[in-house]
C-alpha cells in the first residue's frame, strides 16, 4: 500500500488500520476501487466528402486524436491502410479508430468519401464538318481518344452523311472506366452534292445532211445518274443532245450547278452530186439545145 493517490486507470484497494488500545484490539479492514478508463475522442474528420475524379489522389488530413497513448488506425473499405487516400470515381467507407489504451477507451469515427466522375474535357471534337453526298459517316473525323472511345450515335458502318445540304449528328464519347461521364456533341455537317464525273460521249459530233433525221449514238449512258434527250433532226444546223439529271438536289455537272447539261453536234451540208449531163447538138443558124441533168 502506498499513501499517494493513484491516478491513472485501474482497480485499487485502500486499507484502513486501527491500533489496538488498552480496552481495544488493533484491527483492519480492505476495499476496492475502480478508476474507470475515460472517453476518448477523434477529430478533424468530416462526416462527408464529395469531389470530383481528376487523377490524382485525394488525401484526407488533419486527423486528431485526444490522447497519445495509441495510434490512430485508417481504414477505407474495410481495409487497413497507411493513409486515407483515394483516387478513382466511386464511394468510399472510411473508419478511423483510436485503439483503446491503458486509461482511455476505444474511439472511432466514420466518414464516406465520394468521388463523382467527371465530365470529358479532353477530347475536343470538329463540330462543323464538311462532306459529299454519299460518304460515308465513319469517314468524317471523330478524337482519338486515351480515355475512352468516340461513335456516332445509331449509325453503323453504312451510314451515309444525308442528302446534300447542312445535316446534324451525335458524337457519342463512351468512357473506359468510370472515372467520367458519358457525353454526347452535336455535329453539324455540310454536305455538297456529288459531282458527276462519268461523262456519255457521242459517236461523232458531225453528220452530213441526207433529208431524213439524223441524230449522233450517245455512248457510256448512266440511266441512274440521268436521262437523255437525243430527237435528232432533219436540217443543217447545230443542235444538241441534252442530260438531264434525276436527283440534282443531290448530284451536279462539274461545270455547273444546272440540272442540264448539253453534248452539241452539226448536220453539215451534203456535196452535191450531178448525173446524166446530156446536151444535144444543133446546126448553125438553128435554135441551140437545152442540156439536162440529174442532181
Amino acid at each position: 500500500y502506498a499513501s499517494a493517490v493513484p491516478t491513472l486507470a485501474g482497480t485499487y484497494y485502500v486499507k484502513a488500520s486501527v491500533a489496538g488500545t488498552s480496552n481495544y484490539n488493533g484491527t483492519e479492514e480492505v476495499t476496492s476501487f475502480v478508476i474507470a478508463k475515460a472517453s476518448a475522442s477523434i477529430t478533424g474528420l468530416s462526416s462527408t466528402y464529395s469531389l470530383t475524379y481528376s487523377g490524382v489522389s485525394y488525401v484526407i488530413t488533419g486527423i486528431g486524436r485526444s490522447h497519445n497513448e495509441s495510434s490512430l488506425v485508417y481504414k477505407v473499405d474495410g481495409t487497413e491502410v497507411s493513409a486515407i487516400s483515394v483516387t478513382n470515381a466511386g464511394t468510399y467507407a472510411v473508419v478511423v479508430i483510436l485503439p483503446e489504451s491503458a486509461n482511455y477507451l476505444e474511439a472511432t469515427a466514420t466518414a464516406t468519401i465520394t468521388v463523382n466522375a467527371a465530365e470529358n474535357n479532353i477530347d475536343t471534337v470538329n463540330t462543323n464538318q464538311s462532306a459529299t453526298y454519299l460518304d460515308k459517316l465513319s469517314t468524317l473525323t471523330l478524337p482519338t481518344s486515351t480515355i475512352g472511345t468516340w461513335t456516332w450515335k445509331n449509325a453503323d458502318a453504312n451510314t451515309t452523311v444525308g442528302n446534300a445540304g447542312t445535316n446534324k449528328f451525335t458524337a457519342l464519347f463512351t468512357p473506359a472506366n468510370g472515372n467520367y461521364l458519358a457525353k454526347e456533341v452535336e455535329v453539324t455537317v455540310s454536305v455538297a452534292k456529288k459531282t458527276v464525273t462519268a461523262i456519255p460521249t457521242l459517236n461523232t459530233n458531225t453528220i452530213t445532211y441526207t433529208g431524213d433525221t439524223l441524230k449522233p449514238e450517245v455512248i457510256g449512258i448512266d440511266e441512274t445518274l440521268y436521262t437523255v434527250t437525243n430527237d435528232g433532226a432533219v436540217d443543217v444546223g447545230n443542235y444538241n443532245v441534252t442530260l438531264t439529271l434525276i436527283d440534282p438536289s443531290n448530284y451536279k455537272w462539274a461545270e455547273n450547278d444546272e440540272a442540264t447539261k448539253t453534248l452539241g453536234y452539226s448536220i453539215t451540208k451534203a456535196d452535191a452530186v450531178i448525173s446524166d449531163l446530156a446536151i444535144g447538138g444543133w446546126i448553125f443558124n438553128e435554135s441551140a439545145s437545152a442540156p439536162s441533168a440529174n442532181t
